[in-house]
């Protein structure tokens, strides 16, 4: 049985077991003991700014989430909601354990002081089928007696009960831990933030911190929306992604495909290797890559010709990559650096030029 957690990052699942997904903080409705977004967007408060942190790691993920919103009219109370989503195919019982599942660790702060949150259901559908259930235990309890239900989504929320001064800044936070699991091969991540435009006008300006790490990168990245973003490198294995006004369609998300250093295709050049031996490499490709795998990078030009390597580090990556592992990887005893065709060199020398500079500026100091 498969599952994943999908939060306001999401990250993807398959087969009998829970998932959640969860998003930017939106202006919501509770009515009847439901809650959901509200049509429309506030007629006052609008999102100056938001900037989310996602940081990545070998199991787990930490989301922290600071969202900066100004009242131009008077002072109000807002339920504010943090969507979240559950999802559950095989197994009946997988289905109720959705219920009251939520973030990780979810904490939530208004100008600096931590609030409770209330657990609001909002809708169950079966394989995109609307229900009369506001839980997925219901919707299990009433189901007695069969061992399967394909394709069970439940829609949660939230709740925090929010004061917003009139002619003032009100910052809202929130922070919680995702666990990873396996789809496809792929450890897949969204962050949707979709939700943001249920307030007025725009998104001042949305900043996303996306921080891999050595046990996980960052192997494809989508915005989820055109635009003017403007990327700069943060740190070692952090990149900052950033627009000014902003209105996303209620769907856009951040989509990030996350490599695992252990598997063989874990690189974001794997599947283009043989291109780059014929290729310049872009400058767009090396701007996306940690100190690390620039240095797997600048590596594998002369791996393509059998070169042995002393370092364990590098020995064990392309051992991975072997021919004995069906591989391409064949060791050589008679390898030479004149064997790298002038492309092969012309990009081992790129690459080394721009380590340099790179940790130039990271450091501010030459090597």
């Amino acid at each position: 049985m498969r599952g994943s957690l999908l939060m306001a990052l999401i990250v993807m699942s398959a087969i009998a077991g829970p998932s959640r997904v969860r998003a930017d903080d939106g202006f919501a409705q509770v009515v009847s003991g439901g809650a959901s977004l509200q049509r429309g967007e506030h007629p006052t408060i609008a999102m100056s700014s938001e900037t989310v942190r996602i940081v990545l790691d070998a199991q787990s993920y930490q989301v922290d989430a600071v969202f900066w919103f100004y009242n131009a009219g008077p002072s109000t109370t807002v339920s504010v909601g943090f969507p979240w989503r559950g999802k559950a195919d095989g197994v009946i019982d997988a289905a109720s354990s959705l219920d009251g599942a939520g973030p990780g660790n979810f904490r939530t702060w208004v100008d600096g002081a931590e609030v409770p949150v209330r657990d609001v259901p909002e809708s169950v559908t079966v394989q995109g089928a609307p229900t009369d259930f506001k839980s997925a235990s219901d919707l299990v309890e009433s189901r007695k007696g069969e061992n399967y239900l394909n394709n069970v989504e439940e829609r949660r929320w939230l709740i925090k009960e929010t004061s917003f001064p009139g002619g003032r800044t009100t910052k809202v936070r929130v922070s919680y831990t995702g666990f990873f699991d396996s789809g496809n091969n792929t450890l897949t991540a969204e962050y949707i933030y979709g939700t943001g435009r249920s307030w007025k006008g725009p998104i001042g300006r949305a900043t996303f911190i996306i921080q891999s790490s050595s046990s996980a990168w960052v192997r494809h990245l989508s915005m989820g929306a055109s635009g003017d973003w403007e990327i700069a490198r943060v740190g070692d294995y952090a990149f900052s992604y950033s627009i000014a006004d902003l209105k996303p369609d209620i769907d856009a998300k951040v989509e990030i495909a996350v490599g695992e250093p252990s598997r063989y295709d874990s690189q974001p050049w794997e599947d283009y290797i043989e291109t780059y031996r014929n290729q310049v490499l872009s400058r767009q490709l090396l701007d996306t890559l940690s100190p690390a795998q620039l240095r797997l990078l600048k590596n594998t030009f002369y791996a393509l010709h059998g070169r042995s390597f002393r370092d364990p580090g590098l020995a064990a990556y392309f051992d991975k990559r072997s021919v004995k592992r069906y591989g391409w990887y064949v060791p050589r005893a008679d390898f030479k650096d004149s064997d790298l065709s002038p492309v092969e060199r012309e990009n081992v020398e790129l690459i080394a030029a721009y380590e340099k500079g790179l940790v130039k500026t990271l450091t501010g100091r030459s090597r």
